[in-house]
């Protein structure tokens, strides 16, 4: 019994939540937890009162005091089970949730009257006898009896209940400190989802004890009405994202957007199967907002109500059919990861202080999502795998709209790097026009002149720098991107030539041993090619050349075959013009390494017989472009914001290669573009981004090259 009850519940928190999800069963409209003197060590006692079915002397024996009773237990391949009222459905399956009487106190007394009886029905049980190691259970007395109604009476302490259970707990366990009552009065509030929410169901919270301090709860609708990012979705059974994502700003009304669409968060995933998820379908409702002081007081009003109030009730909650499954989203329990996320991503990912989220599932569509019997969250098993990816691919949608508006609200405010560069410049400006001022017309020429070269001089040593500062770290990225794909491949020969030797060593079983031998000889020289290329781009090359497109993909193709062939990736090249542009071959080079390997990424989803890369080399618009091109998903957001930093919809991506692919097109005087099949004849039905060059007075307009 102690680890039925005192140790199975987590805590007191748990325990209570237990006893109310009891009543919510009983079609109970209304259950009122009392608090008395619970941080005294004497007359302090608990109390769960509720207007529920109620129970009579019979089924109290039957129902209550046989454990697991399976009343309530269904099979996962059965339908959800609802009460006989209002046709809930039942919260509370594995029987066991009624000891948690056991964790708040020594002495239970139940009192209950069942609807339209005559009688009520008063259970009274000691759990210290429980304790005796020398008895079985069936030798533990029990009282139980019935007697005229006292509790359940119009005019009582009950108000007008004539029907319902109250129970009691007495010999309080352990004293309640300040934070302990705080809490629990804290996230009853939050036991009620706002998506979904209880149906005709109030919790009332009574505290009367003098350790306990009023504390302004979180109102939910000043929530919703003031966050800066709002996201509203559903995912269906086959993992679909169906959602509206709204940035709000009353102040900056020309930034304020909404944006509604669908998503296949499974092609997300890059999952070559594409399989049905085994959870259900569930819906979700995200705020998130800026944690800066002044935007804080933008949004709330005040910083102190963010720091008092929402931070406490921060993070992202789940719920089964309106009430609360803990202990998802507590102070305690990042079950998202989303702290982690955070650090390796700090500009994209949300940390767990700057948005309040819920989840909603329902047990009728997700049977396979079941509750742990010590209430510690879900059973970790194949459906919550898939429900926890789930939500961190919405959730990774919704970071990379927010980090979109984010940017522009950085450029407004002032904060972004440009801004910051901007009101240097202008400082910078004022400088110099109040060196013309009349007032320094006095003082000498030669003291003027050292003055203005000094602010001159700064602004060079500023740009300087940045520019010092930002350039080998681009590089840097970029070869680093770059080389992990080829490497990888280079090690995988290097491994499968290891364990043909092996094998010709111990005697090769199917083969010649010279030709065991050629088989790591030609693996161990694909290893050898795809080192010495990503040697080649490692080289410093001239910082301004001209050169023909077809180096960079010459080599790009040589860093990357033996990884597209592995993956059965058909590769062409398609060079109608043959153009020469100035500027480094080897940026070039990384940038078709990237977008190769996001294609690469992508049609992992596509069956292998069906997987195609081209690169182009035409016009558009006269000017030289340079198109990757497959037939993967495609790319469903605009330029501006895949080219974003930290902008990725890959599972563990870092969102780094289109944000270092633009930085070289920049270098290049050249842009980014997606294109559609109207933009050129030959796409490939799935991802286009062309590298469009500026236009050149000298062109080699010979066709030669063709199709490879």
């Amino acid at each position: 019994m102690l680890q039925l009850g005192e140790q199975l519940i987590t805590d007191e928190v748990a325990a209570i939540s237990e006893l109310v999800k009891n009543s919510y069963d009983a079609d109970a409209t209304e259950v009122t937890i009392t608090l008395n003197n619970v941080s005294t060590e004497s007359d302090g006692f608990i109390r769960i009162l509720d207007n529920g079915s109620g129970m009579s002397r019979d089924s109290m024996i039957v129902g209550w005091l046989e454990l697991a009773t399976i009343n309530k237990a269904r099979k996962p391949d059965e339908k959800a089970r609802h009460s006989p009222i209002f046709g809930r459905s039942i919260l509370g399956e594995k029987g066991l949730g009624r000891l948690a009487v056991h964790k708040l106190g020594l002495v239970t007394e139940i009192v209950s009257r069942a609807v339209d009886a005559e009688n009520e029905a008063v259970l009274t049980i000691d759990w210290s006898r429980f304790e005796d190691p020398s008895k079985y259970l069936d030798g533990i007395p029990v009282e139980i009896a019935e007697r005229k109604p006292e509790v359940f009476v119009s005019g009582t302490s009950t108000g007008d209940y004539t029907h319902g259970m109250q129970i009691t707990i007495t010999k309080i366990r352990r004293v309640w400190d300040e934070r302990l009552l705080t809490e629990l009065t804290r996230k009853v509030v939050v036991m009620s989802s706002p998506l979904a929410g209880f149906r005709d169901f109030k919790v009332i919270m009574r505290v009367n004890d003098p350790k306990y301090l009023e504390t302004e709860s979180v109102d939910y609708e000043s929530i919703e009405k003031n966050a800066t990012y709002v996201f509203r979705g559903r995912v269906s059974s086959t993992g679909v994202l169906s959602f509206k994502y709204e940035f709000r700003r009353p102040e900056l009304p020309d930034l304020n957007r909404v944006v509604e669409r669908e998503r296949n968060l499974l092609e997300d995933l890059g999952s070559s199967s594409l399989r049905k998820p085994s959870c259900g379908p569930f819906n979700m409702l995200l705020y998130s907002w800026e944690l800066t002081a002044g935007e804080k007081k933008a949004v709330f009003g005040t910083a102190g109500y963010y720091d008092e109030v929402v931070r406490p009730n921060a993070g992202i909650k789940v719920f089964r059919d309106g009430f609360r499954v803990l202990p998802y989203g507590d102070e305690d329990n990042d079950w998202l990861g989303l702290d982690k996320r955070r650090i390796a991503r700090f500009e994209l990912h949300i940390s767990r202080n700057q948005i309040i989220g819920f989840v909603d599932i329902t047990a009728e569509d997700n049977p396979l999502l079941i509750d742990k019997s010590d209430r510690e969250g879900l059973i970790s098993n194949d459906a919550f795998n898939d429900f926890e990816s789930l939500v961190i691919g919405a959730l990774r949608v919704f970071e990379n709209l927010r980090l979109e508006d984010r940017n522009k609200l950085k450029e407004r405010t002032g904060r972004s790097l440009d801004k910051r560069k901007e009101a240097f410049n202008e400082n910078i400006r004022k400088l110099l026009r109040l060196l013309d001022d009349p007032a320094f017309r006095g003082v000498p020429y030669d003291k003027r002149k050292q003055l203005e070269d000094l602010v001159t001089d700064t602004r060079t040593s500023f740009e300087n720098t940045l520019e010092e500062t930002e350039e080998p770290l681009l590089a840097a990225a970029g070869i680093g991107l770059s080389a992990m794909v080829p490497t990888h491949d280079a090690r995988i020969s290097v491994q499968e030539a290891i364990k043909v030797l092996r094998k010709a060593r111990d005697g090769f079983p199917d083969a010649p041993t010279n030709q065991a031998v050629g088989a790591a000889v030609q693996l161990l020289r694909q290893a050898d090619e795809i080192i010495g290329n990503i040697t080649r781009i490692q080289q410093r090359s001239a910082e301004e050349e001209k050169f023909p497109l077809s180096r960079p993909i010459d080599l790009a193709e040589a860093l990357f075959k033996f990884r597209m062939e592995r993956r059965k990736i058909r590769f062409s090249k398609d060079i109608r013009k043959q153009f020469k542009v100035s500027g480094s071959s080897r940026q070039l080079t990384i940038l078709l390494v990237n977008m190769l390997d996001n294609s690469t990424y992508w049609l992992q989803g596509n069956p292998p017989e069906g997987r195609q890369i081209k690169i182009i080399v035409d016009a558009i618009d006269d000017r030289p472009a340079l198109v990757v091109s497959d037939n993967g998903p495609g790319i469903r957001d605009p330029i501006e914001v895949v080219t974003l930093p930290f902008v990725t919809t890959k599972r563990d991506g870092m969102g780094l290669g289109l944000y270092i692919c633009d930085r070289i097109a920049a270098n290049h005087n050249a842009e980014l573009r997606i294109l559609s099949d109207r933009d050129l004849p030959g796409l490939l039905p799935g991802a286009n981004i062309a590298t469009l060059f500026p236009q050149q007075r000298e062109r080699m307009t010979s066709d030669k090259g063709g199709s490879a």
